[in-house]
């Protein structure tokens, strides 16, 4: 069963701000870093209390018009995701070559870096706020896409611009559709 609380916190005008801990039913703590709620206007905050750690997932099928390709991408999703679904805002961090970040079946030679448990036990342990990771997967020609400017020594590069066009104008907004809310927009931040 859904329920909404709320609760009014009144900080005076010397208190900047006021960090909380939400305890269920007088037995269990919110996990994850304190809240942090403002003097200067409301405040929302989406506690969770069991999951404990994130889940990824793969989308095929991102259309770049600037690089004229398409790619997959790796979606990661922090723990609360699934437990408190009013929220809908997050924070989002774009990593780069999707496929290595969480699985060794995708990865190059077999070993992914096992970012997953890195996000789970920093955001559970209140060392980072809560971060949804967006990883476009590369494609062969990687080099080009990260590389802002052409070497000719290397005959590769230059496409770095054409890139971050992609990201921030067609991938991030085709996975806000995709994921049904996980943006970085107005209420998340991109990092």
């Amino acid at each position: 069963k859904k329920e909404k609380a709320t609760a009014v916190i009144d900080c005076s005008q010397s208190e900047k701000s006021v960090q909380v801990k939400v305890l269920l039913n007088d037995d269990v703590w919110m996990i994850g870093a304190n809240a942090v709620i403002s003097s200067s206007s409301p405040s929302t905050i989406y506690p969770w209390f069991y999951s404990t750690q994130g889940r990824y997932e793969v989308f095929d099928g991102f259309y770049s018009p600037q690089l004229n390709n398409t790619r997959a991408a790796v979606i990661y999703y922090p723990p609360s995701y699934f437990e408190n679904t009013l929220k809908t805002d997050y924070e989002v961090l774009i990593m780069h070559d999707g496929q290595n970040l969480f699985n060794a079946s995708t990865s190059f030679l077999g070993i992914a870096w096992q970012c997953q448990d890195t996000l789970d036990t920093l955001i559970v342990e209140g060392g980072i706020r809560e971060v949804a990771v967006l990883a476009p997967y590369n494609t062969p020609d990687r080099t080009d896409e990260y590389t802002y400017s052409y070497d000719p020594t290397e005959q590769a590069g230059g496409k770095g611009d054409d890139y971050l066009d992609f990201l921030f104008d067609s991938f991030l907004p085709d996975v806000e559709v995709s994921t049904g809310g996980v943006r970085g927009g107005e209420g998340g931040r991109v990092c």
